[in-house]
């Protein structure tokens, strides 16, 4: 990863604006602080989230080799996620199943008040 832009077997990662469509469910109050855009892989496509002014430390990592049986986690918060970055690779027996929605949602930066709005939300 370099200055945000992911990178796959040495080719970056594509990237798009949002469709209309995906910004009517973001709450405004984060469209005034935060970049929002549609990153591709293969066939897949993700919503992703940079924050303008946030530390750089997680969007510049050299080039890894994920090992056989183990995963490199990304958080869609790209600023703020605690994920592999941080914590490094998650061996493939640690996970359960698949998500589908989101159970409980909190405001890291508000005191961990509850994010309502995101309680039970069908994940894409």
């Amino acid at each position: 990863m370099m200055h945000g832009v992911l990178f796959l077997y040495g080719d970056p990662i594509d990237y798009r604006p949002l469709s209309r469509e995906q910004f009517q469910e973001i709450p405004p109050r984060y469209l005034l602080h935060a970049n929002f855009l549609e990153e591709r892989l293969s066939e897949d496509s993700y919503s992703i989230m940079f924050v303008p002014g946030a530390p750089l430390i997680l969007r510049n990592i050299p080039p890894i080799t994920v090992p056989d049986g183990k995963y490199f986690m990304l958080g869609d918060n790209r600023d703020f996620s605690r994920d592999s970055r941080m914590y490094g690779f998650i061996d493939r027996e640690k996970f359960l199943g698949r998500t589908s929605s989101v159970l409980i949602s909190f405001r890291q930066h508000d005191r961990f008040q509850p994010r309502s709005g995101r309680f039970f939300l069908a994940l894409r």
